[in-house]
């Protein structure tokens, strides 16, 4: 297996899904989660978070469960749900949606004569990839909720809320961050190039956060489980590779059973000449 292309770098990659909930999931690190949903909520008012269960049970042994990146109670009253995302999925607006409902089943008390949730909701994604399933506008940040179609105006429940946080919009250099907001979003996409933390991030919470992220200052065992977690994601990406050539040569051999050119062959499935005609 080709290991080439994973670099352990000064500080470990926040985008990765171990490093995310590391960071932002531990008990202690309740000042950098709390920078954190005040940065993606900046109008709610939060002071304070207590972390919540990751770990949602199925309704049914059938059913799937969930397991949260991290949640949290926010000092506003509400139910906070963080998913990192690394790799791109084409129905990660359906797996909010999911998610969402495990908060909400939670909710509801037994005997309970309301269907009122004990608190809003929120489930934020923040997300390596541009969501396509989606219509596409400049913005970083997006809040969705449930409206009526013919009346986009008009809200259904403002309880429930799904937050899309595209990291590759994000798009400030160094020199332009002004807020600790912008450091926070500038350090979840550009921490694991750095070499140092930028003299500009002097705050408390910053300084916290690039030393709990730099790699010497974790334990063997936390080193461990980072590298774990990279070399299953190179893993990964090879057997999707191997998928995908397989699939290609499998179309290839068909398309030269139909005396298909071998020219053109190759170019439909992006292969060579030559490996058209060692099939």
């Amino acid at each position: 297996m080709d290991y080439s292309s994973t670099k352990i770098g000064t500080f470990i990659d926040l985008r990765r899904n171990w490093a995310f909930k590391q960071i932002f999931g531990t008990p202690g690190n309740e000042d950098i989660l709390l920078a954190l949903i005040q940065a993606v909520l900046p109008d709610k008012g939060i002071t304070s978070v207590s972390l919540a269960p990751t770990e949602r049970m199925s309704i049914n042994e059938n059913a799937r469960s969930a397991v949260f990146d991290v949640s949290c109670n926010t000092s506003s009253g509400d139910f906070v749900s963080v998913e990192m995302q690394f790799q791109e999925q084409d129905d990660f607006n359906d797996r909010m949606v999911f998610y969402s409902s495990f908060p909400i089943f939670n909710s509801l008390t037994k005997g309970g004569t309301s269907y009122s949730f004990k608190a809003p909701i929120y489930i934020i994604g923040v997300l390596n990839f541009i969501i396509s399933s989606v219509a596409s506008n400049d913005r970083m940040l997006n809040c969705y909720r449930l409206r009526n179609i013919q009346d986009t105006n008009t809200e259904l429940t403002r309880s429930l809320s799904y937050v899309t946080v595209e990291l590759p919009k994000f798009t400030k250099s160094l020199d332009e961050l002004e807020t600790v907001a912008d450091k926070i979003f500038y350090s979840l996409t550009h921490i694991s190039a750095l070499e140092e933390r930028p003299a500009s991030f002097s705050e408390k919470v910053l300084v916290k956060l690039f030393e709990l992220c730099r790699f010497a200052n974790m334990t063997t065992e936390q080193q461990y489980l980072y590298i774990r977690t990279l070399m299953a994601e190179v893993d990964a990406r090879s057997q999707r590779r191997t998928a995908i050539n397989k699939t290609k040569a499998e179309i290839a051999r068909s398309l030269r059973e139909k005396d298909i050119p071998v020219p053109t062959i190759a170019e439909a499935c992006g292969l060579t000449e030559e490996q058209v005609l060692a099939l």
